[in-house]
């Protein structure tokens, strides 16, 4: 099992790139049954990146619970393997998630830890196009709670504003 979650997770992988999302995620689904066997301290960077590929079928699907667990495991995951990067992906996913599920709010407030995990070395473009993005899902939101994720996705937003200047 060691050998073939890497294989089946390469192989998703690839049929991704040549647009076979169905055979892709079938692909990844054996990975994780693949890792499900194997001690839960191997192979931590194979598991987050199956994860965040699961998240990102389910939601393609149209499964955002799924969707927001497996990329909540792939954040959880990233983190503690200190990979930034991966931790913005799996954070930027579960925001979509919350937004599939209604949950605009909480989505402005991932997007928000979106855009604050990218203040460190991260690409701020990505950072600024998901914070963006998030200010879109509050538009046509009166609430004080939806003007006070606006404040706080603004305020994120022009901290990278000063980090690139």
């Amino acid at each position: 099992m060691r050998v073939e979650a890497p294989l089946h997770h390469l192989r998703a992988r690839a049929l991704t790139d040549l647009g076979r999302g169905d055979e892709a995620f079938t692909a990844e689904r054996r990975a994780a049954q693949a890792l499900s066997v194997l001690d839960d301290a191997e192979l931590l960077p194979l598991r987050r990146a199956v994860a965040q590929n699961l998240g990102d079928h389910h939601a393609a699907r149209g499964d955002f619970i799924q969707a927001f667990e497996q990329h909540s495991r792939a954040s959880s995951l990233a983190q503690g393997l200190g990979e930034q990067d991966a931790e913005f992906n799996a954070v930027s996913g579960m925001s979509r998630d919350l937004v599939g599920m209604g949950r605009w709010l909480d989505a402005a407030d991932h997007a928000r830890r979106g855009v604050q995990l990218a203040r460190h070395e991260l690409d701020h473009e990505r950072a600024r196009d998901l914070g963006l993005e998030a200010l879109g899902w509050l538009e046509g939101h009166p609430s004080p709670e939806a003007a006070a994720r606006r404040e706080a996705l603004l305020a994120a937003l022009a901290q990278l504003d000063t980090r690139e200047g």
